[in-house]
């Protein structure tokens, strides 16, 4: 009786790890909720990205309960790229070890930090939302390329808010308030010197190859995030 009691417990751990498997920053595609790849993608079973460690499990129980199960495919072009930024938290600045210290921890409990390090997202550095408004004006006068290619670059003033706070309501995120500031912290940070610093063309470079890729690999999920502009 006790085993059998306990398969109900590992069913449903199994079944909350699995719900956030999928979770990105994109909102879901309108026509239904978010999904491995469909049937007729070319799928591989290619390793992990040679740029970073697979991620750790959620937790003790829930690896247990998942070790039949083997993991989906990549969800969006993002999650093709690599899994850090190519420095270790301590050649960081002081202010930002932190944050991402999290984004790699934190974010690495749903789906690889490849998703948040990749996306398009850029959110310029700001005191507040009028501050990063001004920079995007400055940016749009300056670099107006940022502008007309929005599946490489989503410039907003307050994006990465609103995707933390989402990721941060997910089972198992393990994302407090603190922590949240943090990571939105790092990732304004990495935004204004990584998508649209002296470093916007090697990104452009980059992100436009995961596009390229996850099309050729996965054309059925690609359509379906390009409908619902979730890219």
């Amino acid at each position: 009786m006790k085993g059998n009691a306990a398969k109900p417990r590992a069913a449903l751990a199994a079944w909350m790890y699995l719900s956030v498997l999928g979770v990105g920053c994109s909102p879901a595609p309108a026509d239904g909720p978010e999904r491995p790849p469909a049937q007729g993608d070319r799928r591989t079973s290619s390793p992990a990205p040679a740029d970073g460690p697979e991620r750790p499990a959620a937790s003790k129980a829930s690896e247990a309960a998942l070790g039949r199960f083997s993991r989906p495919s990549p969800a969006y072009p993002a999650d093709l790229g690599p899994r850090n930024i190519g420095l270790a938290p301590g050649q960081l600045p002081d202010a930002e070890r932190g944050g991402y210290s999290l984004v790699l921890s934190r974010c690495g409990r749903c789906h690889t930090p490849a998703r948040a390090l990749n996306h398009r997202y850029a959110e310029p550095e700001g005191r507040d939302v009028p501050d990063k408004e001004a920079a995007i004006a400055s940016l749009n006068q300056d670099h107006p390329e940022f502008f007309k290619e929005p599946l490489i670059w989503q410039v907003e003033a307050d994006v990465w808010k609103l995707c933390v706070s989402r990721m941060a309501a997910k089972p198992l995120s393990a994302i407090g308030e603190g922590d949240q500031r943090a990571i939105r912290a790092f990732l304004s940070w990495d935004s204004t010197r990584r998508k649209l610093g002296k470093k916007a063309s090697d990104w452009k470079a980059l992100r436009q190859s995961l596009l390229n890729r996850f099309k050729a690999r996965y054309p059925g999920r690609y359509s379906e995030l390009e409908k619902s502009d979730s890219l």
